[in-house]
């Protein structure tokens, strides 16, 4: 019996070996690079970012980029959608996606009209190899890029907010901040907004604008967020949208997985997902000085009280919802070959 042939889609220009070994850290892409091995030892021939051919697959599969079906012979169409629509306008566009047989997404909300909609949140690679609780600073660790506030993505606002906050006011407690971009930051910061676009189109008179100071906190780009995370009690961090039910992404899990204290503000529903004991809800503080008050006044004894919730809480999720096996359990839920003559042919 031939292989079966799946074509997988994804936008990068990085071959298949260069991604697996670029992104194997921390929780990054970890279904696709899952999806993608373990097919691979189910004797699957895998076709990565093929060109437009004659060569027919049993399946297309979509992860979060637009591809124009109208250019491959399938006979099953997958499309996986983690990002928002301020991010993939383009994948949410319905003439695009209702041509595929089936949508992977954590946006009930928006896909679950669509008869092949499976919901899929972000998913995680577990272990239980973080949950020390000794000989962690008593510090916030944030670990984030330089993005600057566009008018629609609130966590880049907030991100900011509380840099500001701790540049400008004395807190008993010290704010660490990691990620990348803060040392290509152009002056004035208003020019930020076009920042990528100018050094991507214009590199060379990118290179003699001048730069904005790093902030006081800054410390450095990271390899791996999970041994930065595992230093320290506290992890300051939010998602890029707070106005969409389920959004939740790799951001809170970080800290989760790590067994540090996310200080976190995510979607409205954020307790169909999280228990109010294993981070602390900045959506629940009217203001920065009550917020990091509170998380200033806590003891050792209530700081070892949240962290082992978490450790309780991230044992009992593995396997669940936001394990990283899902995205490969649902595809194989779904794949039926069908007989030859049904191949949508160019």
């Amino acid at each position: 019996m031939d292989s079966p042939k799946i074509a997988i889609f994804i936008d990068t220009t990085l071959s298949a070996s260069e991604f697996m070994g670029f992104h194997h850290r921390d929780n990054s892409y970890c279904e696709l690079i899952l999806f993608y091995k373990e097919l691979s030892s189910l004797g699957f021939k895998i076709f990565w970012n093929p060109p437009p051919s004659m060569t027919c697959y049993e399946f297309l599969f979509v992860y979060n980029s637009h591809v124009d079906l109208l250019h491959y012979s399938y006979i099953s169409s997958f499309l996986v959608v983690l990002e928002t629509p301020f991010y993939a306008a383009r994948i949410y566009n319905p003439s695009y996606w209702k041509s595929f047989h089936y949508i992977f997404s954590w946006n009930k909300d928006y896909f679950s009209t669509h008869k092949g909609f499976s919901f899929l949140p972000y998913s995680v690679l577990f272990s239980d190899d973080h949950f020390g609780i000794s000989n962690r600073k008593q510090a916030i660790a944030a670990i984030f890029s330089s993005h600057q506030f566009d008018g629609i993505n609130e966590g880049y606002l907030l991100r900011h907010q509380v840099i500001s906050y701790f540049d400008d006011n004395k807190v008993d407690m010290s704010f660490h901040l990691y990620g990348m971009g803060w040392d290509s930051r152009l002056y004035p910061p208003a020019l930020n907004r076009y920042n990528s676009l100018i050094r991507r189109k214009f590199p060379l008179i990118y290179r003699t604008l001048p730069k904005s100071s790093l902030p006081p906190n800054y410390k450095g780009k990271v390899q791996s967020k999970s041994t930065v995370l595992q230093r320290y009690c506290f992890s300051f961090c939010c998602e890029n949208n707070f106005n969409m039910n389920d959004y939740v992404t790799e951001k809170i899990w970080d800290s989760l997985v790590s067994g540090c204290i996310p200080i976190y503000k995510g979607p409205p529903n954020v307790y169909d997902y999280f228990n109010d004991d294993i981070f602390i809800n900045i959506s629940r503080f009217d203001s920065l000085d009550n917020l990091f008050s509170y998380v200033v006044s806590l003891s050792e004894e209530e700081i070892a009280t949240y962290q082992s919730n978490i450790a309780s809480f991230v044992s009992g999720s593995s396997g669940g919802k936001f394990d990283h096996h899902n995205m490969l359990k649902l595809f194989l839920a779904k794949k039926h070959i069908q007989p030859k003559d049904s191949w949508r042919f160019l």
